[in-house]
């Protein structure tokens, strides 16, 4: 009887503390799955929980994506040349804009990844979210970007309004 197919995959957005990403869910949900080896791609390791050890067959920190799309992949293929990775799967909004700018080198690597190219990442990101919606015919309510704090006080808000961090929380 042959023997089974084996696929290495690993997972980025592994937050399980104050924060959780969906990377604790992918590789709790991956992990049902017989045939694959699963690395944890954390950017800090207090971000993975006791009881991992039992699901993953490796664990490699990488760096915060916000640092450079460069950064992360080079860290990915130096990682592949260690425990060959067949696919990335990013779990973190910022992994997901650094590995789909870096994924064509990724590619050359031997390494899949699972997401668009940075166009339409670009698209729906919340800074562009209104224009792409309203370019698409859709209504939807105004949205302001407000970088700084002084310049609220010389906007005219309305009630109900929704503020939004760049990246988590809402209010």
């Amino acid at each position: 009887m042959p023997s089974e197919i084996k696929y290495t995959v690993g997972v980025t957005g592994i937050h399980v503390a104050s924060s959780p990403k969906t990377g604790s869910v992918v590789l709790k949900e991956l992990s049902k799955l017989k045939n694959l080896n699963l690395i944890a791609l954390p950017d800090y390791p207090q971000n993975i929980a006791l009881g991992w050890e039992k699901i993953i067959h490796g664990l490699y920190l990488i760096p915060e994506a916000i640092t450079s799309p460069e950064i992360i992949t080079n860290r990915i293929i130096e990682i592949n040349s260690v425990n060959k990775l067949d696919c990335v799967i990013p779990c973190d909004d910022e992994d997901i804009y650094a590995i789909s700018k870096g994924k064509h080198i990724l590619a050359d690597n031997g390494i899949h990844t699972l997401i668009p190219p940075p166009f339409a990442i670009e698209a729906v990101q919340k800074s562009n979210l209104y224009k792409t919606l309203v370019g698409m015919g859709l209504h939807v309510p105004p949205q302001l970007c407000i970088k700084d704090i002084e310049s609220i006080e010389a906007l005219s808000l309305e009630f109900p309004l929704v503020v939004k961090g760049r990246l988590v929380s809402a209010y």
